[in-house]
């Protein structure tokens, strides 16, 4: 194997290993101009998008034992990795997808589970992160609140009984 090949077999490699997803899709009809627009929405989660041969992808994916690359490799492929938000990704795909039509899903892995066409549609259906991170938040914080409402009662019934008292 010539030592290009390997550097990109190497690269492939440790984007699957270090990205919690990897999403393949069709990039045929999809000109420079449109790449570039994919690209810069998806940096801004921190993720990526690269273009890779099929014969690359598949000796990455050989040693994984993850998806059937025979059906999904087939024609024009990119891939998209990285980024701590995987709905955040999704969304952007298929948000892309929807306003061009020059995209469509293959398939993906998320961490280490092979991921088909509907669960990415579904993905993309999600709340972000820091939605979801906020929501949660909200649930932990509300018995809280409630707790210091109902310590805070009396207190505020005695301020208003002493105020009333003294305004007559």
């Amino acid at each position: 194997m010539r030592l290009e090949k390997e550097n990109i077999v190497k690269h492939l490699l440790e984007k699957l290993n270090s990205s919690p997803y990897f999403i393949l899709f069709d990039y045929s009809q999809m000109n420079a101009v449109d790449f570039l627009t994919l690209r810069e929405r998806l940096g801004e989660l921190g993720a990526e998008c690269h273009i890779a041969k099929n014969s690359y992808v598949k000796q990455v994916f050989n040693g994984k034992n993850l998806i059937d690359l025979k059906e999904i490799l087939v024609g024009q492929n990119a891939y998209i990795a990285g980024g701590e938000d995987v709905c955040g990704a999704t969304k952007i795909l298929v948000k892309f997808g929807k306003e061009f039509e020059k995209t469509e899903i293959k398939g993906g892995i998320l961490d280490g589970k092979e991921l088909s066409i509907s669960e990415i549609k579904t993905l993309a259906k999600l709340p972000s992160r820091e939605q979801l991170l906020a929501q949660l938040l909200s649930t932990i914080n509300s018995p809280a609140s409630q707790t210091v409402a109902v310590l805070n009662q009396p207190a505020q019934s005695l301020l208003r009984l002493i105020s009333t008292k003294f305004e007559l």
